[in-house]
């Protein structure tokens, strides 16, 4: 049986390469130049104001 110290150390680390960038997903930059702003484009949503 594990102990409960031995459970704080234990961890999950799961790799998914390939996908866009964080920074296109998180801040796209929508109104930056277009050397700047990232490639993909935000989708529309039903949620006001997003």
């Amino acid at each position: 049986m594990i102990s409960p110290a031995r459970i704080r150390k234990v961890i999950i680390n799961i790799y998914m390469p390939g996908g866009p960038s964080h920074i296109d997903l998180w801040d796209p930059k929508m109104d930056a130049p277009i050397e700047i702003r990232g490639a993909f484009n935000p989708i529309q949503t039903n949620v006001p104001g997003f």
